[in-house]
């Protein structure tokens, strides 16, 4: 817990840094289009009145629910940026107990508990920037873990309709609803995982083989390309990515120029490659080619530590070991949404901030114990 709490008092520390005594490197001004957002909201809600916010008066759109929510708390208190970092560091405190709570549900030795809550608090520089300050990130960071302790808390239940059973069910449904709400990209995110989820506990059941499943995922990919869903994911990937270039056709950090993505047409074989360089170039850069300032370096060494988790989080996969419905659900969750997020990212500074909610899931992953951690035991007498 002091960990903890300390990490929280160093994030209020660079709220205050950031704001009054000189900056935070790489920040960039996102976080000032949210507070200016949040804002214009709370003069809709002053103007119209709080029994009055419809959408005649005021454009609501997925993405921007985080302002909405900034616009009311700032109606209240005042529009204070410092009051929006603030609120972020609230938050992360409450994701990083979420988070504990977590460990101590998989049953983590306390000695590795300790290390997991450092490395959470403390070891992603980048993490710690943008968890200061008004973005939407450090939200989406603690539905995510909330999402995974109320998957564990239904799991470790008895009975799937008893009373806490609902509770859990009904939260878990009100925090993807808000974590959809935060960002376009989670809507397809929680849409594929709950899918797979469906096909993963199906699969349990009727136990189809391998070969089965592989032939199923072909056809499936066969009907979306028949019926051109393929290729309508292709044109919004691509208008995405091209969105990012307004002033200039290219900027220092981004992976592509603007003129290649607007001269890649569709095609089954391209859609492969050009999700497959997203993918790519989402992990690797900066490379260590393309370094060129103390961020990039700070990037670099986060990006191997992410990417060397997921090859062992993948080669745990395929080991027996008991319980393991937690530790696949997590690591689905982890790739369909890094994945999700690869495919409308165009420069290493966004996808630095994308890695953000996903913190949790890779630390869950590298610390989750091989051993039976549930109480529930079958054929108790």
């Amino acid at each position: 817990m002091i960990i903890i709490f300390v990490g929280f008092l160093f994030r209020v520390f660079l709220s205050i840094n950031h704001l009054y005594l000189g900056g935070i490197p790489g920040v960039g001004l996102d976080y000032m289009s949210f507070h200016q957002e949040g804002i214009a909201y709370s003069n809709f809600i002053t103007e119209a009145g709080i029994f009055n916010l419809n959408n005649e008066g005021y454009g609501y759109r997925i993405g921007w629910y985080y302002s909405v929510f900034l616009g009311f708390v700032y109606n209240i208190f005042g529009d204070s940026i410092l009051l929006g970092s603030i609120l972020s560091c609230i938050v992360w405190l409450i994701s990083a107990l979420i988070f504990r709570n977590i460990l101590i549900k998989i049953k983590i030795k306390r000695n590795l508990m300790s290390i997991a809550l450092f490395i959470y608090t403390f070891v992603f520089p980048i993490s710690i920037v943008y968890t200061s300050i008004t973005l939407r990130e450090v939200y989406m960071l603690c539905f995510v873990n909330l999402i995974l302790l109320l998957s564990i808390n239904i799991l470790n239940t008895k009975k799937i309709f008893s009373y806490s059973n609902i509770i859990n069910i009904f939260f878990i449904v009100v925090s993807f609803v808000l974590f959809m709400c935060l960002h376009r990209a989670n809507i397809i995110s929680s849409v594929m995982l709950l899918i797979l989820c469906l096909m993963y506990y199906l699969q349990n059941q009727i136990r189809l083989k391998l070969f089965y499943i592989i032939i199923m995922g072909i056809a499936l990919v066969f009907y979306l390309e028949q019926s051109k869903i393929l290729e309508s994911l292709f044109d919004q990937v691509i208008t995405y990515q091209s969105g990012h270039f307004i002033e200039t056709t290219r900027y220092r950090a981004s992976y592509y120029d603007k003129n290649d993505i607007a001269s890649t047409t569709y095609s089954f074989i391209n859609f492969l490659i050009h999700s497959s360089k997203n993918i790519g170039n989402y992990f690797i850069q900066p490379s260590i080619f393309r370094v060129s300032n103390m961020l990039d370096v700070v990037l670099l060494v986060e990006n191997f530590m992410r990417i060397s988790i997921i090859f062992i989080s993948i080669l745990r996969f395929f080991k027996k070991f008991d319980n393991k419905t937690i530790f696949n659900i997590a690591l689905l969750f982890l790739l369909i949404m890094e994945i999700t997020y690869a495919q409308s990212t165009v420069n290493w500074g966004t996808a630095s901030r994308h890695h953000v909610q996903s913190i949790g899931l890779y630390l869950i992953l590298f610390f989750f114990p091989h051993k039976r951690f549930f109480t529930v035991k079958n054929n108790e007498k």
